[in-house]
């Protein structure tokens, strides 16, 4: 089940605030490494969608590919159409025993595993829509220790483990529906070092790793029943971070991660001491937030990090650095919030983040991306405006880009950086003016720059200077208008000119334009004198785009008029593509 596929359907459910910017995007098919940031736009759910709450504290996807968000007031069933909520029935004893869901987990048989605050362990039956509950009996001490469960982990042999808050952790025993119970002892150094397990993560050799709330880090020998014991030493900068371990992961490598109250960790298993990530004022690719929520390694190998007030991150391990993406009032694609409860990637890639008070975010990290380049406030080297009007790429593969009001920008794509040519009014030899409508790069390698009011400039590439080419009103072979729409070289390296009023054929052995305009009495002439595009097809006829219909030009003349007469049920031409089958479209 593709349920990105069928969130898109949805009809007004998402991309109804995707406006259209004048800013750069590039449209690229990103197959984004490590190295790499991606460009992340989240689509986000929550109460308007049918979400019964809008924090989501875990997410899991069921074999038959539902999604299951457990939030602070049910638990949800998402099919990327609607929504499924289960709460709790007084009435119902097969109801789920709590609305508050702290933990899900579908096992490797394809049962769903919840815990709740304060009902203990759920387990679902998908047929019957209905749940056994495994709760506290005080009287029995084969019964779960407490009904707060924080933590579910199914270890290599499919052995369920469960973390309470108050009773430690626990064994399940599938058969017996019993549970075996390691709890904190006082006086015994190798039991478990606090009675709160918010994190569990199998290590080498049957051990488990297991994240206390206030006790560190244990590793628990399973055949022995010892827990070793890893804490943080203020006199020592290996030791762990902060003795709240709120999060556990190891990585494909067998990298053990741990997050902690403060920072995220990184364990070196020879020397037993950990290598510290956290947040640095100074340093903007720095941890975010050391309250490090959750850690998630997706499909491609990039290490996700959730944090509690800093949004999310992604950490480049070859780099060590952190890129942050956070919560964006003024777009509706940021992520929704900034405190990030859980991470999960489902069945098709796509990576679903649960945000407290936000709903739940969904970044498709398969879809083709837009990377989008704007102005940054008090950045030199950026885009020095967002009305880009006009795109080129010239032989050099150099980005040549045409503003509203900011000139010619020369781009680099690699180190982001803009070159803006600009009008001078002092210097005769800069560009004559500043919108720039058009671009064209001829056979020669001269630059031409169509501009709104400052007629055609031709960049030496060489000394940077423009030679700009005018309407005169007392010259008859000068260009038609200062207003240029359109510029295109043929294959026979003449010089076309698409403008305000008329079309131009310029010659540059004397400097000249030939003119094509509309003569009312002469049915051959231009339609109209607005020329917005020039189009050459594989037979060498120029096709001319105007205001009220389409043109073709061979050897210098109009052989051929389209418009409403011809069956065009809109005259106003603004683009041409020709088919591989040759159509003209």
């Amino acid at each position: 089940m593709v349920l990105l596929a069928k969130i898109i359907q949805k009809k007004e459910f998402f991309y109804t605030k995707f406006y259209v910017s004048l800013a750069l995007t590039i449209f690229l098919n990103v197959n984004v490494s490590q190295a790499q940031k991606p460009n992340v736009q989240f689509l986000s759910l929550s109460l308007e969608q049918g979400l019964s709450q809008a924090s989501v504290v875990c997410i899991a996807q069921d074999q038959q590919g539902f999604m299951w968000f457990g939030t602070q007031d049910g638990l949800n069933r998402y099919d990327g159409y609607d929504f499924i909520v289960h709460r709790h029935d007084s009435h119902n004893p097969n109801s789920i025993a709590k609305n508050y869901i702290q933990t899900l987990l579908v096992d490797r048989t394809g049962q769903l595993w919840i815990g709740t605050h304060g009902g203990g362990l759920s387990l679902y039956h998908a047929k019957t829509e209905t749940f056994i509950a495994f709760k506290n009996n005080p009287h029995d001490p084969s019964s779960l220790s407490s009904n707060i469960v924080r933590s579910i982990y199914e270890d290599r042999s499919g052995r369920l483990w469960v973390g309470t808050e108050d009773g430690g952790l626990n064994l399940f025993d599938p058969n017996k529906k019993t549970f075996s119970v390691f709890k904190h002892n006082p006086e015994d150094s190798s039991s478990l070092s606090n009675n709160e397990v918010l994190s569990i993560v199998e290590g080498h050799n049957g051990q488990l790793w297991v994240g206390t709330s206030g006790g560190g880090l244990n590793l628990l020998d399973t055949k022995t029943k010892k827990f070793k014991h890893y804490k943080n030493d203020p006199a020592v900068s290996s030791s762990l971070s902060n003795n709240f371990v709120l999060s556990l992961y190891k990585d494909r490598y067998g990298h053990l991660w741990v997050g902690t109250e403060g920072g995220l960790n990184l364990l070196d298993p020879k020397k037993n001491t950990f290598r510290r990530f956290k947040n640095s004022a100074l340093d903007p690719f720095s941890l975010s937030n050391d309250r490090v929520r959750t850690i998630f390694e997706d499909k491609s190998g990039r290490l996700w990090i959730g944090t509690g007030g800093g949004g999310l991150n992604l950490f480049d391990t070859k780099t060590e650095k952190f890129e942050t993406y956070k919560n964006d009032p003024k777009n509706s694609s940021s992520l929704s919030g900034d405190y990030v409860y859980s991470i999960y990637e489902d069945h098709s890639g796509s990576l679903w983040v649960g945000i407290n008070g936000g709903g739940v975010c969904i970044f498709d990290t398969k879809a083709k991306k837009f990377t989008s380049y704007k102005n940054i406030p008090h950045n030199p080297l950026s885009l020095p405006t967002n009305s880009v009007f006009s795109i080129y790429k010239d032989r050099s593969d150099q980005l040549w880009l045409g503003t509203w009001g900011e000139g010619l920008i020369l781009f680099d794509r690699d180190k982001q950086i803009a070159r803006v040519y600009k009008h001078d009014p002092h210097n005769p030899f800069s560009l004559s003016n500043n919108v720039v409508f058009s671009i064209c790069e001829d056979r020669s390698g001269s630059l031409w720059i169509g501009t709104y009011g400052g007629g055609l400039n031709m960049l030496d590439r060489k000394t940077n200077a423009f030679k700009p080419l005018k309407h005169d009103p007392r010259d008859a072979s000068s260009l038609s208008n200062d207003n240029i729409f359109s510029i295109f070289e043929d294959r026979h390296d003449r010089l076309w000119v698409g403008t305000e009023d008329g079309l131009n054929l310029y010659d540059p052995e004397i400097q000249s334009f030939k003119v094509f305009k509309n003569n009312p009495n002469d049915s051959s002439s231009l339609s109209h004198n607005n020329v917005y595009d020039i189009y050459e097809d594989r037979s060498g006829n120029l096709w001319i785009g105007t205001d009220n219909g389409v043109h073709i030009i061979r050897h210098d003349s109009i052989i051929a008029t389209f418009g409403k007469a011809q069956g065009m049920n809109n005259t106003k031409i603004r683009a041409f593509l020709e088919d591989s089958s040759g159509g003209m479209w």
